[in-house]
């Protein structure tokens, strides 16, 4: 008794979803010699774009000849340099969208950023204190307006020499912590993008 119980396979009936099994297809391999011609400009143009349709093919384009060993040893940065800079852009562009990153309300993606004027705080003006307004307790000498080194001392009545009473909090002025997402670029430059991933909302 109390012994390991034996686990038996799950029997489902034979028209239910449960017993639906998936059905393995191979495909042919694709080369280049499956595609026409491509020229390397109109892959880079296409990603340039941002447009759905062209994005998803260069991106398949890209992944059939990079399959290719014959070909393969084109795709470097002496023949296409700015082509891993537009694939991270467009990789920047489908994390943001997926993880709901801040962009600009109201503003179009090719409108230059606005700089942020900082917030004026209130400050209270502060009287410089009075010396001769002071309760002597201990007789000795007067270092009020003289060191003790004998320097004469003077005093600048600022306001700005004393923090003011109603002084506002700074919590509200702290940035947000950027993720990892969001760093690396200008998140309004890749606005125009619009990634494979958000083809069904088209």
């Amino acid at each position: 008794p109390g012994g390991p119980g034996i686990k038996r396979e799950l029997t489902f009936p034979a028209e239910c979803i449960e017993a639906a099994v998936p059905t393995g297809e191979k495909r042919r391999r694709l080369t280049k010699a499956d595609v026409a011609p491509v020229d390397a400009w109109r892959i880079m143009m296409a990603l340039k774009s941002g447009l759905l349709a062209e994005t998803c093919w260069a991106l398949d384009i890209l992944n059939i000849l990079l399959f290719d060993d014959n070909c393969i040893g084109y795709f470097g940065l002496q023949h296409m340099p700015g082509l891993l800079d537009l694939l991270l852009e467009h990789f920047h562009k489908s994390l943001s969208d997926m993880f709901d990153t801040p962009t600009p309300d109201n503003e179009p993606w090719y409108a230059p950023p606005q700089t942020p004027e900082p917030p004026v705080k209130k400050r209270q003006k502060a009287e410089p204190p009075d010396p001769t307004d002071r309760v002597q307790v201990m007789n000795g000498e007067n270092f009020t307006l003289e060191s003790r080194r004998r320097h004469p001392v003077t005093y600048k009545p600022d306001e700005e020499l004393f923090a003011p009473d109603d002084m506002e909090s700074d919590t509200d002025d702290v940035e947000d912590v950027l993720e990892p997402w969001q760093s690396g670029g200008d998140i309004a430059s890749a606005a125009h993008v619009m990634p494979c991933f958000r083809g069904e909302f088209v």
